[in-house]
């Protein structure tokens, strides 16, 4: 059979039986019509050979097509009363995706797949992407919320092993400020300056807290911190990344220190400060043994009624956990 086939009657009987059943029906185009002999349904090749399911409404406004492109891609397309195309459903490739378009026929939310890679865009009313859900192929979800001029400018992500981070970028796409969390527990804010290098950073762990300051080549020059034993540090790096001077409290709690070291980083010189008031001056050989005291005031050469011996030390285990610090939380 060829040509067009319409049927319209009052008493249509479809039960199908030997004698009203064909076994093949041939044609280009197919209507369904109902009672009233309007048509509510179409098949047919309307655009190069391009087969097409068309269901129509009672005012006859098309209101969903099913269609197969020329190169085998599928298509659905559900309009609204007013005949604007209002859910989208293609192919790109071998990859599917959902677009939901606005009252002035621009793409609002697109949903799609692409590999194992999974995306949500949010678009503004002049269509431009605002907003990314994504789910990447390790799983690992994120949001990245987008400027007018199409650059993302923050991101929300949750990595591989659940670990979240919220990264900040200005206009250029350059990172500025990133906050984290890792695997042990510890939080770190990253500052970033508009050449994308490090200058500043602030780490929360389990036993330490330490703000770090970093110079133009990304090297931490300025330390404060909490150690592990609750004990308040400053320290001042070299460019080789070991403490120059340093500021803390002895093991009594009541003394503060200032000292400065050499290139090696051991202490050569150190003023204690008690809580009484009194002031001691120390100066120290190169093997980290009390070479002079100076009790002051008075300037007198004498024996520190402090015991310099473990107070060596304890300066010894601020500046190694300074040194610590740079290594381990440095970014």
């Amino acid at each position: 059979m060829q040509g067009k086939v319409t049927v319209m009657s009052d008493s249509f009987d479809d039960t199908p039986t030997a004698d009203n059943v064909q076994p093949v029906v041939r044609a280009r185009k197919f209507e369904l019509v109902d009672e009233a002999g309007r048509m509510r349904a179409q098949l047919g090749l309307p655009v190069e050979d391009a087969p097409s399911l068309a269901l129509y409404d009672e005012e006859g406004k098309n209101r969903a097509r099913l269609s197969l492109h020329g190169d085998g891609r599928p298509g659905l397309i559900l309009y609204s009363r007013e005949g604007q195309a209002k859910i989208v459903l293609s192919f790109d490739g071998d990859y599917p995706g959902l677009t939901i378009v606005d009252r002035n026929d621009r793409s609002r939310i697109t949903l799609s797949l692409y590999e194992d890679r999974i995306g949500l865009v949010f678009n503004d009313t002049l269509g431009q992407r605002r907003a990314l859900l994504s789910v990447s192929d390790d799983g690992a979800p994120g949001l990245t919320l987008i400027d007018q001029t199409g650059h993302g400018r923050a991101g929300l992500r949750l990595d591989a092993d659940g670990n979240p981070s919220l990264t900040l970028l200005n206009e250029a796409g350059k990172v500025r400020a990133s906050l984290m969390t890792v695997s042990d527990g510890t939080a770190r804010l990253i500052l970033l300056d508009e050449l994308g290098r490090t200058r500043g950073s602030f780490v929360v762990g389990d036993d330490v807290s330490a703000l770090i300051l970093d110079d133009s080549q990304q090297r931490g020059r300025t330390i404060v911190g909490v150690t592990a034993d609750d004990k308040p540090v400053m320290g001042l790096m070299g460019v080789d990344g070991k403490p120059r001077a340093i500021v803390g409290t002895l093991e009594d709690e009541d003394t503060a220190t200032i000292a400065l070291t050499d290139s090696d980083g051991s202490p050569r010189l150190a003023l204690g400060v008690a809580g009484s008031g009194s002031q001691t001056l120390e100066y120290f050989n190169s093997d980290g043994e009390a070479h002079a005291i100076l009790d002051l005031p008075g300037g007198a050469l004498s024996e520190s009624k402090l015991d310099w011996g473990k107070n060596i030390q304890t300066i010894a285990s601020i500046v190694q956990a300074i040194g610590a610090i740079a290594k381990d939380f440095h970014p």
